[in-house]
């Protein structure tokens, strides 16, 4: 598949190498698909639905409209393809199903396509050769005898280029609206007395060229020549104008807009020809265009100060286009000019919003001109410090905030100057004079509970300077801890006061005192069964105190229960190393047999798990433990790992576990290592032997002279067995 720009060169290129398949042909509006055989174009499919053979037979003008209809009713009521429908339709006329009909007036009809897409401009082509999608093409339609030389379209096409040339300069739009000079003509052509006839001097061309079923280069053709021969004329802008006072063409709303946009289109443009098209497409949703129109509207009404009809063409403008800026400045403009402060004022803060995006100074200075004109507006108010916030101007910020608060309080609207001061607070904690005005704002309106919120955040603020502080200066603690310990004794349930107490005790480096609030803090979040909290404390807790087992098996199983498995391992993992680091074996254990509960086929566990069994002298416990590493570790191709495993086996029980050997051989086969293999090969061969296994003995002893020929104790153990085999029937 390739790429090109030039559908003559493809066409060319596809019919000399006699190529099949189909060749998609789009620019960044149209796409058609071209089928080919052997270099020959045999059918042609559109992209949105359209039918080759419904647009034939629209253009076919001995098939009447009724029976049109019927044939697409047809379609719809069998569900099937347009060709089967017409083969089945009663009121067809045999002749009209004829297959050499059908090919003929598909091939017209797909002629005059092409003759269209050859004109296009900016084409790409792709062609997929020996491709034929059902989905795309009708394989009824493709199977009809056409073939089309692809010469022949590009002579047509080019001789039509020449004329539309010549068309267009008599015919400049298909928009234009034709009148007759003359009350008849004497032409024999059928198709120019069916086009004079339908010139009534309101439908314009576009309309006329379809009403009469005929391809726009042959319609348009015929026009043109009407008006070179004087028998038509297309109307001057003066009768187009006066077109629009007819109550028919007022009614027919699409009319009428077709009409004022090819007055437009002319030069014809005023205030009322803009103001109508605004209404029309606004009622018709079309808001683009309406937007522009109401644009223009409010442009000239704001250039002739009449403000008020300026006002409501640009909030339609806004309300269509709400990126429009320029009419936002006019808008506003518009409510100054016209005393109306508090719309201007509220149009300021939507517009300020939009141009922050790209420049908050001029956002600013916006909503400082509505301020000055309107300074009762605490929504500016609040968006200027927000704009302030958003450029890091804390400073400033703060300052709006303050005057916010005011205009509140001289508002009488108290718990709005409460928010205000809390804003300032979030910028800057350790705002005293807001911390002081706000507290004494809730005891004046009774909310003693968000009194102790305010304390709440006095205590953050503190913290927050505590945390800053050098190592030398350490007396914010003391004023922390006497904050939580007032906080908590009215809401005892304050996780936050608790952690700040914490903190502060750890700062102070009161350790003990620490570890006494973080677990009262844990017994309170278990109360709570809030997990997540739960786990955050417990690792703060752990730090504190490492040796804490019990709370540290808690977090475990509390992350176990929050299904973050992983991690419940991964402490688990951590406490029995740290204990085993501190030879406490027993504590050791019961973390790594807690560990297996959850994950028994975790290798590191259940290695740890053995080693401390063994230290322990729980010897049978150990060497089931270490077969049990030993065949994990084999299933997860370690097999170095393996080996030590079944060697602790061999070492702990020798004299039990002799299959041990053969699997360390194995693994050292698996490794390459034949010289340690053949030894576990022939150290478990003797004891089979010892055993009496004598048909054990000798497949092993094969084995091992397979990876060494010459080993002389294999094959005299190997001759031992055999001769035992040999004996046995004899005894039996």
């Amino acid at each position: 598949m390739s790429e090109l720009e030039i559908l003559p060169v493809v066409l060319k290129q596809i019919h000399e190498t006699s190529q099949s398949g189909t060749l998609m042909v789009e620019t960044d509006e149209e796409e058609i698909f071209i089928y080919l055989k052997d270099g020959m174009i045999r059918s042609l499919a559109f992209a949105h639905g359209k039918s080759i053979l419904a647009e034939s037979l629209r253009n076919f003008d001995k098939i009447n409209k009724e029976t049109l209809r019927s044939i697409f009713f047809k379609q719809r009521e069998m569900i099937t393809s347009l060709l089967d429908a017409l083969r089945n339709c009663e009121s067809v006329p045999d002749e009209f199903k004829d297959v050499g009909f059908l090919a003929d007036i598909c091939r017209k009809q797909i002629e005059e396509e092409l003759y269209e897409v050859l004109n296009w401009e900016n084409i790409k082509c792709e062609f997929m050769q020996n491709e034929l999608s059902e989905e795309i093409f009708d394989l009824d339609l493709v199977n009809l005898p056409i073939n089309i030389k692809f010469e022949a379209i590009l002579m047509e096409a080019a001789r039509r280029a020449d004329e539309w040339e010549l068309i267009q300069e008599i015919i400049p739009s298909t928009k234009d609206i034709p009148a007759k000079i003359t009350d008849s003509i004497d032409n024999d052509d059928g198709d120019s007395k069916r086009i004079f006839e339908k010139v009534d001097g309101k439908q314009n061309i576009d309309e006329i060229l379809i009403s009469v079923r005929l391809t726009n280069f042959q319609g348009m053709k015929i026009m043109s020549d009407l008006i070179k021969n004087e028998q038509i004329r297309l109307k001057t802008v003066e009768e187009i104008a006066q077109m629009t006072r007819l109550d028919s063409i007022r009614n027919d709303g699409e009319k009428c807009i077709s009409i004022y946009e090819l007055l437009e289109s002319k030069g014809y443009k005023n205030y009322e020809t803009i103001s109508w098209l605004a209404r029309a497409y606004d009622k018709k949703g079309l808001t683009a265009k309406a937007a522009v129109k109401y644009n223009e509207q409010g442009q000239i009404a704001f250039d002739k100060d009449r403000y008020e009809e300026a006002i409501k063409a640009y909030n339609k403008v806004v309300n269509f286009s709400p990126d429009n800026l320029e009419a936002y400045e006019k808008l506003i403009h518009c409510y100054y000019k016209s005393s109306l402060l508090e719309k201007a004022a509220e149009i300021s803060a939507v517009y300020a919003r939009k141009i922050s995006v790209k420049d908050k100074r001029k956002a600013i200075m916006v909503l400082d001109e509505a301020n000055k004109n309107y300074p009762s507006s605490s929504s500016n108010l609040e968006l200027m410090a927000s704009l302030y916030i958003e450029m890091g101007d804390k400073e400033n910020a703060i300052s709006v905030y303050y005057i916010l608060a005011m205009l509140m309080n001289k508002q009488k609207k108290p718990e709005l100057a409460l928010s205000a001061y809390r804003k300032i607070l979030a910028i800057n904690p350790n705002d005293f004079h807001a911390q002081i005005e706000l507290g004494d704002g809730l005891i004046k309106l009774g909310k003693h509970n968000e009194a102790v919120d305010q304390y709440k955040n006095l205590g953050k603020s503190i913290y927050s300077e505590m945390k800053n502080e050098s190592s030398n200066d350490r007396g914010s603690e003391d004023a922390l801890i006497e904050v939580c310990k007032w906080i908590i004794k009215y809401e005892p349930e304050s996780i936050i006061a608790r952690d700040w107490l914490c903190e502060a005790y750890i700062h102070k480096k009161k350790i003990d005192e620490a570890i006494k609030a973080l677990k009262e803090n844990i017994d309170l979040l278990k109360k709570l069964d809030d997990k997540d909290s739960l786990v955050a404390h417990l690792r703060k807790l752990i730090k504190l105190d490492p040796d804490d087992f019990n709370n540290r098996k808690l977090l475990s199983s509390i992350l176990f229960q929050m299904e973050r498995r992983s991690e419940s391992i991964s402490e688990l993992i951590d406490l029995g190393t740290h204990f085993y680091d501190k030879s406490d074996l027993r504590k050791a254990r019961e973390a790594f047999e807690s560990l297996l509960s959850i994950d028994p086929f975790n290798l590191h566990a259940r290695h740890c798990h053995a080693n401390i069994l063994r230290q322990l002298h729980r010897h049978a416990r150990a060497v089931e433990e270490y077969r049990l590493v030993g065949y994990l570790a084999k299933s997860l191709g370690m097999h170095k790992e393996a080996i030590e495993a079944f060697s602790k086996v061999i070492e702990l029980a020798p004299g039990t576990e002799r299959a041990q050997y053969m699997e360390i051989a194995h693994l050292y086969e698996c490794l390459g290592e034949y010289e340690e293999a053949v030894n576990y090969y022939y150290t478990y061969a003797k004891k089979s032997l010892t055993h009496g296994n004598y048909g054990e003995v000798r497949h092993i002893c094969s084995r091992i002279q397979e990876l060494k020929p010459q080993h002389e104790g294999a094959r005299a153990l190997r001759e031992q067995a055999e001769a035992k085999l040999e004996l046995m029937p004899r005894l039996i």
